[in-house]
């Protein structure tokens, strides 16, 4: 067997291992969950990047993610939902004040729909400095 032919059969292998797995952030601490039926919406935290997860969605449809924080232009995002009925996005809140003004936390709204699902969540964030020991 030459390389070429080696580096096909490996190729699909790690492209569907890297397609199943779970998405940076999917181990960090829950920050709000909401369930409606067989929909759930997820969000995990870091305390600088948050992981927005919505599951039991309808395969292979167009869903809706809508996101607010304070006087923000609210984010309003089409995703595709997978296969599996998951969509899933990352969101860094960052906010600035008039003329200016840091504003160094505020809470966000969060409302997911899609076919057959509305879910709504929201939760606090605060502007820190991580120190590293």
């Amino acid at each position: 067997m030459n390389k070429l032919q080696a580096a096909c059969m490996i190729l699909p292998i790690t492209v569907a291992s890297a397609a199943q797995a779970a998405p940076i952030g999917s181990d960090w601490p829950v920050i709000a969950s909401v369930r409606d039926g067989d929909c759930a919406l997820q969000i995990t935290g870091n305390g600088k990047i948050f992981l927005i997860a919505a599951t039991g969605l309808k395969p292979e449809q167009t869903g809706r993610y809508q996101i607010a924080s304070g006087d923000m232009r609210p984010i309003d995002w089409n995703v595709r939902v997978t296969n599996d009925g998951r969509a899933v996005r990352y969101y860094l809140p960052f906010r600035w004040g008039q003329a200016g003004e840091r504003i160094d936390g505020g809470v966000v709204d969060v409302v997911v729909t899609a076919p057959g699902c509305a879910l709504n969540a929201s939760f606090p964030w605060k502007r820190i400095i991580r120190v590293i020991d």
